[in-house]
């Protein structure tokens, strides 16, 4: 069905309606509720779309807020965590794992905002590393950030969630090699780990 009404010259099919016959148009792809939806079924069309809103609305209140040195960096960072990087990883918890050159686009994006934050000189950009950075704002990485989104996502899923919808999740775990369940899976495996080294650091 893909492969005749999606994958051709003029994507689309005919319908019915009433007495008569229209033809719908297939985009490759969609917004809903806020998230693009592509008919290849990757993220790379939103992540795009995320770096784009987060780019466009950082460029909007830098000169006036995130970059003013006359506002203090707590402040600005506070900012930049509720206006932007709300914007970057919105829906971040229902996606599956990214691949890991999504991964790194988002961090490249993230990482070129927060320089531009902290009003970084060339000579402090090349003497400060990436988890440095994330540190002096207090934030974690796109990975770690995807993994406490996602558990919490999980967790209202199954506490307030329909049946429906967790039923789905279980089928496209046994359907899907890269389901939402297996990443939930992982970052569950994470988490231990990292009860583990916090128990062992005490």
């Amino acid at each position: 069905m893909r492969a005749k009404h999606q994958l051709c010259s003029n994507p689309g099919m005919q319908i019915c309606l009433g007495a008569h016959e229209v033809f719908i148009h297939f985009m490759p792809s969609y917004k809903h509720l806020g998230t693009m939806f592509s008919s290849c079924h990757t993220l790379d069309q939103e992540i795009m779309a995320r770096i784009g809103t987060a780019k466009s609305a950082f460029a909007k209140v830098a000169k006036p807020i995130l970059c003013n040195r006359h506002i203090p960096e707590a402040t600005r960072t506070k900012l930049f965590k509720s206006l932007i990087e709300s914007r970057l990883f919105y829906g971040l918890g229902a996606w599956t794992t990214p691949t890991a050159r999504q991964m790194n686009k988002l961090q490249a994006a993230l990482t070129l905002m927060l320089r531009k934050l902290f009003r970084m000189s060339t000579e402090e950009i090349s003497t400060t590393t990436v988890p440095d950075l994330f540190q002096r704002a207090n934030i974690c990485s796109p990975r770690a950030r995807l993994a406490v989104d996602r558990l919490m996502y999980a967790q209202r899923v199954w506490q307030f969630g329909p049946e429906m919808l967790q039923h789905a999740i279980h089928r496209e775990d046994a359907l899907v090699v890269d389901s939402w369940m297996l990443g939930l899976k992982h970052d569950l495996c994470w988490l231990r780990s990292e009860e583990r080294r916090g128990r062992e650091r005490v």
